[in-house]
């Protein structure tokens, strides 16, 4: 597709663009011409983008000329393109996925997979897989970058990161032949989380009064652990003598991150809470932190 930005006193009836190659000595006949212009942008047709398809025999680099007619008859003839166009093959990464679904801090093994397709402008209706060997970046969050090679029209690489929140991203970087392209961005994250400062009070406490659970639910964003809103911790509880935990209850936090619980004693032993069973799509399961409650 060709771009021309015009402006005009009058309204502009035609417009044409003629191609020749950009190495062709002066005076060689044009490789072709388009007046296929329609008005792209612009209030009106006296100034404005107009935009027209390009069909040419060959691929390559082309010097373009411009003409220009208004209804006032006026005209401008031979007005050369700033810059060259470039005809060629263009690459496309229609998708991208990063396995697992949901990369996490723990584990930080990612593989980054997809296809790349080649479109010749001159068959544009006709996307074909690229061939092997075509080098493509995989970029991601905070400057990073690899590189896969497509093996026929797939590529794929597997590489450890320790970012746990990144937008990841296949680019090619084009060659004589094939054209710069780059895909569209998945977003990939998912934190660590911990609960800090766990306490069950009181202790000792009297059987069938209240025990109240306080603690802090945080995540970990980069190197910085930060409160999680609203996330719903569980509390476990291990009799004395036993070494099994049983579920008792969730547990909220607040916005604040701050646990608030509460459970009647029964018996000796050890309560447990952890960040384990309503985690979202974005958080790691928390390790368990415990308190001995002695019951009298």
């Amino acid at each position: 597709m060709l771009f021309v930005t015009a402006h005009s006193d009058s309204p502009l009836t035609r417009i044409t663009a003629h191609f020749s190659p950009l190495d062709a000595p002066a005076g060689d006949p044009e490789a072709g011409e388009t007046e296929d212009f329609t008005q792209y942008s612009g209030q009106d047709a006296r100034s404005g983008v107009w935009r027209a398809p390009v069909h040419l025999a060959d691929l390559g680099d082309y010097r373009v000329t411009v003409d220009l007619l208004d209804a006032s008859g006026a005209t401008l003839t031979g007005a050369p393109a700033r810059y060259p166009l470039r005809y060629e093959t263009t690459l496309t990464i229609p998708d991208l996925t990063a396995t697992p679904t949901v990369p996490d801090y723990l584990h930080q093994r990612v593989s980054v997979s997809g296809t790349v397709l080649a479109t010749d402008p001159r068959h544009p209706e006709d996307s074909v897989p690229a061939a092997a060997g075509v080098p493509v970046g995989i970029g991601f969050g905070h400057g990073g970058r690899v590189t896969a090679t497509t093996a026929e029209e797939d590529f794929a690489r597997t590489f450890t990161t320790p970012i746990n929140n990144a937008y990841w991203r296949a680019r090619f970087n084009g060659n004589p032949d094939l054209a710069t392209n780059t895909s569209k961005p998945v977003h990939r994250y998912r934190y660590a989380t911990r609960i800090t400062g766990f306490h069950a009070s009181p202790d000792p406490v009297r059987k069938t009064y209240p025990i109240d659970f306080t603690g802090t639910l945080q995540y970990k964003d980069g190197t910085t652990w930060k409160p999680l809103n609203g996330g719903s911790t569980t509390l476990y509880f291990r009799p004395r003598g036993s070494t099994k935990y049983h579920f008792v209850t969730s547990v909220g936090a607040d916005r604040h991150g701050h646990l608030d619980g509460m459970a009647l004693a029964k018996q000796d032993g050890t309560w447990a809470v952890a960040f384990d069973r309503q985690t979202w799509d974005h958080y790691l399961k928390s390790a368990r932190v415990t308190d001995y409650v002695d019951v009298r």
